[in-house]
């Protein structure tokens, strides 16, 4: 393990300020994700208001994520990561002033915009910043790692600013402002510490596992049928997630009937569950290769998610809660990192925003579904309906996913 830590150490330049720049998002969504739907409940909206909210912002970013991973192959992909993590600073900081429901829309699709640019560029960008594939599956679980880490504490934090900033209109206005501003700060400080990116080669010679008809830098061409296949299993993992996740603040608060800093207090725990997950997974690759690390995970994400629909004492409740959290977190970025990986460079930008939008039409469904039940009070059933799409999505990664994974893993290998 002291060896495994000290090579997790050796990153190049680019990825460890990827790492130190990690921390100000993570706080930042951290305090926004504890606190936004409180503070949409306290300015007197329904539940099923707080789904409609939620699911237009991910048909937003469904709708322009291909628009977004165009961009990146004309503008670059660090430009457009500065961009997004501004919008989502700014979206933040609307919601905390928006006094009219068109205006809380207007936040969510300028938050979602920003999310989009966000998510269709980052991981490509360290991938580029990184000199083998192993600093790359190593930096994507160390930033993920980081990330749920200062998520943990971000969400810990919002369990407790309110009572010091308080608001105007709500509580929590003051502290969703201050989530913004965390966020743009880390946009301008990768803005002005980032290296220049590498650009990507105009053609790959070598064909790969999810090369079809990607072409050059800046044209449109379909990619080829792993991506589809990739994208498929993003939209049923998306659809699983998105049952609970959205949404797990006021489970845990009207479940439990707990009071914020207790909801604070286990969301934070279950940060550093997937900080530890996150941090261990390339051990376990290593150690127990891909196909019983896959195993592992779904078993431990799907025993979680099930018993999590039953009727459980509050103690138990949240010993699954942390055992579905850090599986989820884990076998999300496993597909992501290792579909990412067998992709070719050229088609990478297409997957991210092919990826994005079907999440975005799976976690939409999803969102949608679970705020009609949370509307009838039905804390629970949100469990069942992830624990179902997780079983299909299970099926599909062993059927179509898992070889293609491991065709493209054994090509990089001989290459």
């Amino acid at each position: 393990m002291r060896a495994y830590l000290s090579d997790m150490m050796q990153f190049s330049p680019g990825v460890r300020r990827f790492l130190a720049t990690e921390t100000l998002l993570g706080i930042g969504l951290g305090i926004a994700t504890l606190l936004l739907n409180l503070h949409l409940l306290a300015l007197g909206l329904a539940e099923t208001q707080l789904g409609a909210i939620s699911s237009v912002g991910n048909i937003c970013m469904g709708v322009v994520s291909i628009p977004c991973g165009l961009l990146a192959n004309r503008f670059g992909r660090k430009k457009l990561l500065v961009l997004g993590l501004s919008l989502m600073g700014a979206g933040y900081g609307a919601f905390a002033f928006a006094t009219e429901l068109w205006l809380l829309f207007a936040a969510q699709i300028m938050q979602s915009v920003g999310m989009s640019l966000l998510v269709t560029t980052e991981i490509q960008l360290l991938y580029s910043y990184s000199v083998s594939r192993q600093e790359e599956t190593r930096g994507f679980s160390m930033l993920f790692a980081v990330f749920t880490l200062f998520m943990g504490i971000g969400t810990l934090a919002g369990g407790f600013l309110p009572r010091f900033l308080g608001g105007a209109r709500t509580d929590y206005q003051w502290s969703l402002l201050a989530a913004g501003l965390c966020i743009l700060a880390c946009g301008l400080f990768r803005l002005a510490l980032f290296p220049q990116e590498q650009a990507p080669p105009a053609a790959s010679k070598e064909p790969s596992t999810g090369s079809g008809t990607g072409g050059v830098r800046g044209k449109l061409k379909l990619p080829g049928k792993a991506v589809w296949i990739f994208c498929t299993m993003n939209f049923l993992l998306a659809s699983s997630i998105n049952f609970v996740e959205p949404f797990q603040n006021v489970i845990v608060k009207f479940r439990m009937d707990w009071p914020d800093t207790m909801v604070s207090l286990l969301l934070t725990l279950n940060g550093l569950a997937q900080f530890i997950g996150s941090f261990l997974m390339p051990v376990c690759l290593e150690r127990l290769g891909i196909r019983r690390t896959y195993r592992l995970v779904f078993a431990a994400n799907l025993l979680g998610t099930l018993l999590l629909a039953a009727a459980v004492p509050p103690a138990a409740f949240s010993i699954l809660l942390l055992v579905r959290g850090g599986a989820t977190v884990v076998s999300n970025n496993l597909v992501l990192t290792h579909t990412m990986s067998v992709t070719s460079e050229e088609e990478r930008n297409a997957y991210a925003g092919i990826r994005q939008v079907t999440r975005s039409i799976g976690a939409s469904a999803a969102i949608y579904s679970a705020g009609f039940l949370l509307a009838g009070k039905h804390y629970t059933l949100p469990f069942l309906g992830g624990g179902i799409l997780l079983v299909l999505s299970w099926i599909f990664f062993r059927l179509w996913v898992e070889p293609l994974i491991e065709a493209g893993m054994a090509e990089k290998e001989k290459g």
